[in-house]
C-alpha cells in the first residue's frame, strides 16, 4: 500500500510584503519487480563495466521532507531537508 501525507501553509508577517510558505511531507512507497543499479568491482579479466543491474522483488521506501520559502517583491530564499530510508 502506498500513501502520502502532506501539509502546506502560507503565512503573512507584520514585516510588510514578506510572506513565507512552509511544507512538510511524509510518504511510503512499495516498489515491486524493479531493476536497481549496483556497483561491482572492475577487473581487467572480465572487462565488464563496474555498474550492473539486479532485480529487486520488493523494496519499501519511507521518506520525510520539509521545505521553507521566504519571499518578498525583489528577493526570495528557500531551504529544504529530506530523509529517505529503503528496505
Amino acid at each position: 500500500m502506498d500513501y502520502w501525507l502532506g501539509v502546506r501553509a502560507q503565512l503573512r508577517h507584520g514585516l510588510g510584503p514578506i510572506t513565507d510558505r512552509r511544507q512538510a511531507n511524509y510518504y511510503h512507497v512499495t516498489y515491486t519487480n524493479r531493476l536497481f543499479q549496483t556497483w561491482r568491482p572492475f577487473t581487467c579479466s572480465t572487462r565488464r563495466p563496474p555498474i550492473g543491474q539486479c532485480p529487486a522483488s520488493v523494496v519499501t521506501t519511507e521518506a520525510r521532507d520539509v521545505a521553507f520559502t521566504c519571499y518578498g517583491r525583489a528577493i526570495s530564499s528557500s531551504d529544504a531537508i529530506s530523509y529517505n530510508s529503503s528496505d
